[in-house]
Order: C-alpha cells, then sequence, then structure tokens
C-alpha cells in the first residue's frame, strides 16, 4: 500500500471514529414562578418587592448557544434560534457533537444583528423568526421583541403590565455552570427559568406599558442576564433537586469582600469552589457535616460560578455577581 493509501485510510478511519463519537445534545428549559414551583399562566406570584402579578404571556428568543464542556473546550451551535414560550417546557435539537462531560451553556437572549433586522415573512413558517401571532416582530428598523411579558399586577391583579423589550445594544449573554444528563440516549442540557426574577427590581405594582428600550424593558432584559436562568435536573434526580433548593447565596449581587452560603437543611459535607468567567479557580471551601452557613471571600468584581459539590454526590451550581 503506497503513501497515498494509507493517508486516505486513516482520513477514512478518523472520520469514522468522529462520527461514532458524536452524541446528540438537547436543551431543555422547565418554566418556573419562584424557586421550583411549575409555572402556570394567570398563577399569582410577587416579585423582590412586594408586587403581586400573574403572566398571561411570556415569549423570548434564544440564539448564539456555545457549550463549554470536556475541560473547557468550547463548541458553538452555528444559525440556532429558539423562540421560548412560557406554554410549553423547552425540548430542543442542538445538534450532534464531540461532547462527553458539560460544564456550562451560554446563550443570548434576543435575536442577533444583522438577522435581527431581516424580513420574517421570507422564512419558512415553521422557523422561529417566522411571523407569529401574537407577533415577535416590531419591525425592520428596531427587529425583533427579544422577550415579551405581560399580565395583570398591583393589589387584587387590577392593573395591566406589558414589557416588550428589544434592541441591538440590549442583547446581552448569559451563562450557566450546568452538568449534562444522558436520558434516552441524548445528552440533555437541563435549565430552569423562573420568572418572577424576570420582574426584579421592576415597580409593576401600578401597571406599566414599556415597548422598546425604556427602562423597564432594559432591566428585564438584564434580569435575563443575571437572574432567570439556573442550572436544573431532570426529575428522576429527586435528592439533586431537593439539594439544589436549600443552596442560597446571600447577599447576591453583593459587594468586594465576604459572601455567605446557606445551606438550608442540607446536613452533608460539600467542596464549594469559586471560578471567574475564565474558569479559573478563585476560591475553595470546605463545608463541614451539619454546618448550615459558611462564607466565602472574593475581592474583585465581576461574574463567578459556585460549585458545591457534597458528599453524597450531589452538585449544585450558581451564579454569583460582585459589584
Amino acid at each position: 500500500m503506497n503513501i497515498r493509501k494509507i493517508h486516505i485510510a486513516l482520513a477514512i478511519l478518523f472520520s469514522s471514529a468522529t462520527a461514532f463519537a458524536q452524541t446528540p445534545v438537547e436543551l431543555q428549559i422547565s418554566h418556573k414562578l419562584g424557586g421550583v414551583n411549575t409555572f402556570a399562566f394567570n398563577q399569582q406570584a410577587s416579585n423582590d418587592l412586594g408586587n403581586e402579578f400573574n403572566v398571561s404571556r411570556i415569549e423570548y428568543y434564544i440564539s448564539k448557544i456555545s457549550i463549554k464542556h470536556d475541560g473547557g473546550m468550547t463548541t458553538d451551535v452555528i444559525d440556532h434560534y429558539i423562540l421560548a414560550n412560557g406554554a410549553q417546557d423547552v425540548k430542543d435539537d442542538l445538534g450532534s457533537y464531540n461532547i462527553t462531560n458539560i460544564e456550562s451553556v451560554s446563550f443570548f437572549v434576543g435575536v442577533d444583528a444583522p438577522i435581527n433586522h431581516d424580513d420574517p415573512s421570507l422564512l419558512p413558517a415553521n422557523h422561529p423568526l417566522a411571523p407569529k401571532s401574537p407577533s415577535m416582530h416590531w419591525g425592520w428598523a428596531s427587529g425583533y421583541r427579544f422577550v415579551a411579558m405581560e399580565g395583570k399586577s398591583g393589589t387584587g391583579l387590577g392593573q395591566v403590565y406589558e414589557i416588550h423589550a428589544l434592541g441591538d445594544k440590549n442583547y446581552f449573554q448569559t451563562t450557566i455552570p450546568v452538568s449534562g444528563v444522558m436520558q434516552g440516549g441524548k445528552l440533555v442540557i437541563p435549565i430552569h427559568a423562573d420568572y418572577v426574577q424576570a420582574l426584579k427590581g421592576i415597580d409593576i405594582s401600578s401597571g406599566v406599558v414599556a415597548h422598546g428600550e425604556d427602562p423597564e424593558d432594559i432591566k428585564l432584559l438584564e434580569n435575563f442576564r443575571d437572574h432567570v436562568f439556573s442550572a436544573g435536573f431532570p426529575v428522576s434526580v429527586g435528592n439533586a433537586l431537593a439539594t439544589a433548593q436549600e443552596v442560597r447565596y446571600y447577599p447576591n449581587p453583593a459587594a468586594a469582600g465576604q459572601v455567605f452560603v446557606s445551606f438550608g437543611n442540607t446536613a452533608d459535607a460539600a467542596t464549594i469552589s469559586v471560578a471567574d468567567v475564565q474558569g479559573r479557580i478563585v476560591e475553595t471551601v470546605q463545608k463541614n457535616a451539619g454546618t448550615k452557613t459558611v462564607s466565602i471571600q472574593i475581592n474583585t468584581p465581576g461574574l463567578y460560578f459556585v460549585k458545591t459539590a457534597f458528599a453524597n454526590g450531589n452538585i449544585h451550581t450558581g451564579k454569583l455577581i460582585i459589584q
């Protein structure tokens, strides 16, 4: 066999091995309304300001998805758009990739320019960016509604709020540290989306109608970036879900210095690791069995990912903002 044939044979062998190693990856987003409470339209809740509200419409776009995996490798999901709707949880096929262990997922809420200003009528009817009813497209100049959130608010839910947020400069990226889980031959990325957090710091006690790039619109998109999304768990992993409910960071956001981690009724020993956005570990703290609160020290402003690995094998991940 000559050299050229050997190269061809090796290329075929490599291609076959690569194809064999590919695993289907699915993004799952479970809609929530306050912690782990299952979301339902017209269900009453309260935001951090004590404003009562419900939700009659919640839709938003997700784009530019990237997956960090297998020791810091990054895989981008190209030209992929998701229109999330509170009517049903998201179960979206991201494609097949050479991925074994997922460490985090990143995405933008909204639609990227220049796609944001293309003509939606040119797309197939089943495309996420094609015309919808009710509309998710604001117009050629402004583009798509990145998030549309509506409902009743105020005492007795007697007021109306509508927040339709958009704008190229408000196209924000969020990163969620999360582990993938094999289910039915797919590597699932489970995410929770809590819509109580979407209205964090927004006064809707007297109702509000904000369409475009008003302060309420921008705050809504900042909340989607910083507070709405967190790592989820498959329904079958009950203990891990219980652990997620009991781990809290406060204050968050926090000034540089000491931050506390509260564990509720979780008595197991654990190791707490804090990483910056580059994945560098900046703090590691041991939690003894039976301890309910520990402190961590972070002196540099920025976004951090906190991983708590319990002795029983459960893992909790979360985000911490130092201002």
